[in-house]
């Protein structure tokens, strides 16, 4: 007979998946550089980028993903110069309030992640009002990780566990596991993004800043990544 497992390998660090179907990632990367080569003010960048979300969020729906987490803000961008925090906070304003009539028309509840304080308050209250809104509806999720950081999520989610591993899935921000994650731009890394929900996602980097990126590219991605077989480390 095998032996039982014993201690922390006893336990299933396994997250479930979403209720709400595939879970797709999305670091919409390349804002700043993109301002630059379009010659263009940062806050036009970003405005932009903020109306492409909501169409990339139709074709990721379009493919079966039901739940999307969109990394808009990281705790460590905010060392970045005021100026560029308040262009990407009017960003996320604008964001949220295109977001409600989307969000109620498609019965999406939509949920913050992170640390709204970060922001300014008519940033703050746009995306409070915009969760409770939206807070009742069950056909799809929509995560927006704002001033996000993991080592606060995950010390959150072990405070007060007997065991440094031994802690409750179901306080983490966001209790799912991650399916697929698009980042744009080029770059090769997850920067801090849902770290231990990503442990097994498929991870897409496209070269493309994500103001320049098509719709055919984004449908050819997510055409490709549904035929992926998903292990899971199994």
């Amino acid at each position: 007979m095998k032996p039982a497992a014993t201690g922390v390998y006893a336990h299933t660090y396994s997250l479930p998946n979403s209720p709400f179907g595939l879970h797709l990632g999305l670091i919409p990367d390349g804002g700043r550089r993109w301002a630059v080569k379009a010659g263009c003010s940062l806050s036009s960048s970003y405005e932009l980028s903020a109306t492409k979300i909501l169409l990339f969020l139709d074709l990721a729906i379009q493919h079966g993903y039901g739940e999307i987490s969109v990394y808009l803000l990281s705790a460590e961008n905010l060392s970045r110069d005021p100026s560029e925090i308040k262009d990407a906070a009017d960003a996320i304003y604008m964001l949220s309030r295109e977001m409600m009539p989307w969000a109620q028309k498609r019965e999406a509840i939509v949920r913050t992640v992170g640390d709204l304080t970060v922001v300014p308050t008519y940033v703050s209250d746009s995306v409070w009002r915009l969760q409770e809104k939206t807070q009742n509806n069950r056909a799809l999720a929509v995560n927006l990780l704002i001033g996000y950081s993991a080592f606060v999520e995950l010390s959150q989610a072990a405070s007060g566990r007997d065991h440094e591993l031994d802690f409750d899935f179901a306080r983490l921000s966001i209790p799912t596991k991650v399916d697929t994650i698009i980042r744009t731009g080029g770059m090769t890394m997850l920067s801090g993004f849902l770290p231990l929900q990503s442990t097994y996602a498929h991870i897409v980097t496209v070269d493309e800043l994500f103001n320049d990126i098509t719709d055919e590219q984004i449908e050819k991605i997510l055409t490709r990544d549904s035929r992926i077989v998903r292990l899971n480390g199994k």
